[in-house]
């Protein structure tokens, strides 16, 4: 049986499945709008938000959409990278013509609230922060409440990429300025389809003519919100996935991260993320020098068990992630320490008979 433990694509349930395969419909339907509302709807009821915008596009195009945002907030703002995906806010963020400072842990540690809050009082006039709340890479989780609180204090608008939290944790962005996630990763659909949350005293009151149509967030939620095509596919397969997201299935993430932390550290791994800082869902380890993270890789897929291994961060680091974002095998995930120790072992060996 194959089993899914990768960043993506991940795992769908049947009904996601069967949802995704129904047959083609307008984006400018009655049944399209009903769709797109109720979708909405459950997005934000289990987010706490009062807006989502929803964009064919990566995660990646949802964060081009915030930085396009904050080209008009009054003010230089702050950007948190201690991972891939920090630093890649970073990249974006100079590509929208931000003025902003960084503040940089080494990967696997988090840049601590004292930390911030120390540069926000020598920095008066912060006018906004973005970070991630997982760092994908690393398996680090920031702590968002305690940002929620900063942003109050200082009075500054929060921003976060929630990619490998929605749908794997409880969110509350009631106090967050703009959010961004994606349909694939955490909430277990197909990717395609970017999401941008707002509440209402951050949705814009008009289009704004000084950034582009696919980019403007206002030209999102205001209307009947669809002001471009929509696949109705992954718009359907989206809705069916945010139909089975409950505390369960947080609780039952949180609990096997522990469990496999553990285990994978009994057997010799080492965990990139500090446990004081470790991120529900995501585990990444590094793996012993003279084995190929590629062949370990493409051994265990041989198998029918997928992790994350290609990316160009992971390669470089050589590092190995193991993430509980869509639907998953708990039997298999349990073997999988194990399993992975043993295959080790096995390719040290070929490793020296070779040499």
């Amino acid at each position: 049986m194959s089993a899914n433990f990768s960043t993506g694509p991940v795992a769908v349930s049947p009904a996601v499945t069967r949802a995704f395969h129904a047959p083609p419909m307008s984006h400018r339907s009655d049944a399209f709008a009903q769709l797109a509302r109720e979708t909405c709807a459950r997005l934000c009821a289990f987010t706490g938000a009062q807006h989502v915008a929803i964009a064919s596009g990566s995660g990646t195009l949802a964060n081009d959409i915030i930085a396009q945002q904050l080209r008009f907030a009054k003010g230089r703002g702050v950007i948190i990278a201690d991972g891939e995906f920090g630093e890649r806010l970073c990249t974006q963020a100079a590509s929208a013509g931000l003025r902003f400072d960084v503040l940089r842990a080494p990967w696997g540690d988090c840049v601590d609230v004292a930390t911030t809050e120390s540069h926000l009082q020598k920095n008066q006039g912060v006018a906004w922060l973005w970070c991630t709340q997982h760092e994908t890479s690393t398996g680090v989780a920031h702590d968002v409440q305690a940002l929620c609180a900063l942003a109050k204090r200082y009075a500054f608008k929060l921003c976060l990429d929630c990619m490998s939290a929605i749908g794997m944790t409880a969110l509350d962005l009631r106090d967050v300025y703009l959010a961004s996630a994606s349909s694939g990763k955490g909430l277990a659909s197909y990717a395609g389809l970017a999401l941008v949350f707002a509440q209402t005293r951050n949705v814009p009151s008009a289009p704004n003519e000084h950034i582009a149509p696919s980019l403007d967030l206002g030209r999102y939620l205001l209307g009947d919100g669809i002001p471009f095509t929509l696949s109705s596919n992954l718009l359907a397969a989206l809705h069916a996935s945010v139909a089975s997201i409950d505390e369960f299935r947080y609780e039952r993430i949180a609990r096997d991260s522990a469990e496999m932390r553990e285990q994978f550290e009994r057997a010799g791994f080492s965990i990139i993320a500090k446990a004081h800082c470790a991120a529900s869902g995501i585990i990444a380890m590094s793996i012993p020098k003279e084995i190929s993270t590629q062949q370990l890789g493409e051994s265990l897929r041989s198998d029918g068990v997928h992790i994350g291994f290609e990316s160009a961060y992971l390669r470089e680091r050589h590092w190995v992630q193991i993430a509980l974002m869509g639907e998953y095998d708990t039997a298999a995930l349990r073997c999988l320490p194990e399993r992975m120790r043993t295959l080790i072992h096995s390719l040290k060996q070929e490793t020296s008979y070779a040499s």
